[in-house]
C-alpha cells in the first residue's frame, strides 16, 4: 500500500467551507479512481487556523501517477479546494506501508467528518 500526504491550512471558520468543497469535488473524483482504498483527513488547531493532513491511500504508485500524473509529488489540488483554503500544499509525499496494527479497527472512522 502506498499513503500519499498533503498538508493544508485555514482560518477556523472556513473550515465549513472547506468541507463542502471536498464533499462536492475531492470524495467523487476519488471514489471513481481504481486502486484508491481511503482518506484519512487530519486536522489540529494552531492558532486561529487548522493545519490539515490528508493521507489517501492507494494500492500501487502505477495507481497513484493515474491519479496525480507522471509527477505524483505534485499535488494535486482543485480550484474550488484552493479557493476554500488559505494555503494550500503544492507537493505530495509517498511512504510505503511498511506494516500496521489492527487498521481493522479504522472501520469506525470511514465516511466520517464528525469528530467524537
Amino acid at each position: 500500500m502506498i499513503i500519499r500526504s498533503w498538508r493544508a491550512t485555514n482560518l477556523q471558520e472556513r473550515d465549513t467551507e472547506y468541507r463542502d468543497a471536498v464533499e462536492r469535488t475531492v470524495l467523487p473524483h476519488l471514489a471513481a479512481m481504481a486502486g484508491y482504498l481511503g482518506t484519512l483527513w487530519l486536522r489540529r488547531e494552531v492558532d486561529d487556523q487548522f493545519e490539515y493532513l490528508v493521507l489517501t491511500c492507494w494500492d500501487s504508485m502505477e495507481t497513484v501517477r493515474s491519479f496525480a500524473g507522471e509527477d505524483p509529488e505534485h499535488a494535486w489540488v482543485p480550484e474550488e479546494i484552493r479557493a476554500a483554503l488559505e494555503e494550500a500544499g503544492v507537493t505530495a509525499d509517498h511512504f510505503e506501508l511498511a506494516f500496521g496494527h489492527e487498521l481493522q479497527r479504522l472501520g469506525g472512522v470511514d465516511g466520517a467528518w464528525e469528530l467524537p
